[in-house]
């Protein structure tokens, strides 16, 4: 039994090395794989870095495309997400990262207002952890820094660390449960 593809003929052309195939994909999806690089770097510089990696990965790599495995857009999808994601695991992003301002309206889901409230929602709660605690989650989620890396910068044993954010993050989750049950 063969697995029908819609775009069986372009996985063919685009196996055939065929430079049009390629501008093809492109025009249909690029809009569409920016988008989901986008969602997971959060720059748009960056994400247009990515999406050109995605399309030139699979350019290279379309002979290892499997129709059998799911559609050439899931695949392209999965392509472009883990490109994304090495690139922010990479240490140069965090670095240009930490170099950048923080831009908190880079959530282009989420209004001002939204913005506003969700900080105000975390003020109390952040302000309450011990201040072990608060470095430790501030270094990971602001800065990026991997545990092993903030253990490093805080000259702390590794496991002392992992202990600070699980802790930390466990009294977060317990205070704004406490505050959806109330409101």
């Amino acid at each position: 039994m063969t697995t029908h593809c819609p775009d069986a003929g372009l996985v063919h052309r685009l196996q055939a090395r065929d430079p049009q195939a390629m501008a093809e994909l492109y025009n249909a999806y690029g809009t569409w794989l920016y988008r989901v690089a986008l969602a997971v770097v959060k720059d748009h510089g960056t994400a247009e870095n990515v999406t050109q990696e995605a399309f030139l990965h699979i350019w290279n790599r379309i002979g290892a495309f499997d129709a059998s495995r799911g559609s050439l857009v899931s695949w392209m999808r999965t392509v472009t997400r883990n490109q994304a994601i090495d690139c922010v695991r990479s240490k140069e992003f965090r670095v240009a990262q930490r170099a950048a301002p923080v831009e908190w309206a880079e959530r282009p889901a989420e209004s001002a207002v939204e913005q506003w409230e969700r900080a105000r929602l975390l003020e109390g709660p952040w302000s309450r952890l011990q201040q072990c605690d608060r470095q430790a989650l501030g270094l990971a989620y602001c800065w990026g820094l991997s545990q092993t890396e903030i253990a490093e910068r805080l000259g702390r044993p590794l496991g002392t660390i992992k202990s600070w954010m699980r802790r930390g993050l466990a009294a977060l989750r317990a205070e704004l449960e406490g505050a959806d049950a109330c409101g």
